[in-house]
């Protein structure tokens, strides 16, 4: 099974006209996880929030739940 690896830029100001508002997640590969049990677990991951009253990059982390595709 394969997995979308990227990266995902969102703004944490809510503001209007933002470029970093509601952006999609940007696929940059693919990887395979052959592990069964790794695709029921949380993972931890690192994203980018961008604040537009600052001008500023901001890195984030929280869980999700790695979900296969493809």
């Amino acid at each position: 099974m394969k997995f979308a690896v990227g990266m995902i830029v969102k703004c944490i100001d809510k503001c209007e006209g933002c470029r970093y508002c509601n952006t999609p997640l940007v696929i940059i590969g693919w990887t395979e996880i052959d592990d069964l049990e790794l695709r029921a677990k949380n993972h931890l991951v690192w994203y980018l929030t961008f604040s537009a009253s600052r001008g500023i990059f901001y890195i984030s982390e929280a869980n999700i739940l790695v979900v296969g595709c493809c």
